[in-house]
């Protein structure tokens, strides 16, 4: 799913995390909401869920990749978390959804704000 990641520690609390994603995972989803759209779309000279995928595709190209990112940002945000041991205090900004497209990796930015980091006050009596 994820490529490469390079992770930088910015100001206090605030962590830049640029990552690829592979462009077969990002064909695999569009794919399936495509199916997903195919099923349910009426254009006009085809019965309710027969048109062609590629005319489906041609017709909501922007709720497809709209409802694509949301399908796939969750299992992205949660895996770079885990494999870089991020604290999130709050949902990140995410820049570079705009260049989705079908066949080529995505490179996304996530800015995150991390819980602040405690150290351990010893044995208090």
């Amino acid at each position: 799913m994820i490529l490469e990641t390079n992770v930088e520690k910015k100001e206090q609390g605030i962590v830049e995390v640029k990552c690829k994603i592979k462009s077969s995972y990002v064909d695999k989803i569009m794919h399936e909401v495509s199916l997903e759209f195919q099923s349910k779309a009426t254009l006009k000279g085809f019965r309710k869920g027969k048109a062609p995928l590629k005319f489906v595709k041609k017709t909501y190209e922007g709720d497809i990749k709209y409802q694509a990112l949301n399908k796939m940002l969750p299992d992205i945000f949660e895996k770079l978390t885990k494999e870089q041991d991020i604290k999130p205090a709050a949902q990140p900004n995410i820049s570079g959804l705009e260049n989705m497209e079908e066949g080529k990796e995505l490179e996304l930015t996530f800015m995150i704000e991390t819980l602040p980091e405690v150290e351990e006050l010893g044995n208090i009596e």
